[in-house]
């Protein structure tokens, strides 16, 4: 899973839902929601959309107890702590928006080691990711 265009539907139809359930859920029109998917408007790390997106994959994850979202931020980031909701918060919200961010091809830590400068609420929350860049 290498873009965004896979990684939502993936982690969507992980919990069997489409695009209306995730509208419904985050009290907004289905149209926005297929934006995203189909990368007509990004979703961006720092945006309202993400912070309640990752809530309601977090709180469905936790109530069917199935550990899928660790399993896939695992996969993507191997030595990532997520034992407490705000680290799988902070994890999840990168994971989904990497590519938003133009990462993919040199990966998220080359782009941070050549000195692009990240700031404001993204950068607050990166650092607190291990193995990440710091001023």
């Amino acid at each position: 899973m290498n873009n965004i265009s896979s990684r939502l539907p993936g982690i969507f139809a992980q919990f069997g839902l489409t695009s209306r359930d995730v509208a419904d859920m985050l009290n907004i029109h289905y149209s926005l929601v297929s934006k995203w998917l189909n990368n007509k408007r990004p979703l961006r790390y720092n945006s309202q959309y993400m912070k309640k997106l990752t809530d309601v994959l977090i709180s469905l994850d936790a109530q069917g107890c199935s550990g899928t979202l660790k399993a896939i931020l695992l996969e993507a980031y191997p030595d990532a702590d997520l034992n407490s909701k705000e680290k799988l918060a902070v994890y999840l919200s990168h994971y989904l928006a990497t590519d938003n961010l133009g990462l993919e091809k040199k990966g998220f830590w080359g782009i941070l080691k050549q000195g692009i400068s990240i700031r404001g609420p993204m950068w607050t929350s990166i650092r607190k990711i291990p193995g990440a860049a710091t001023r």
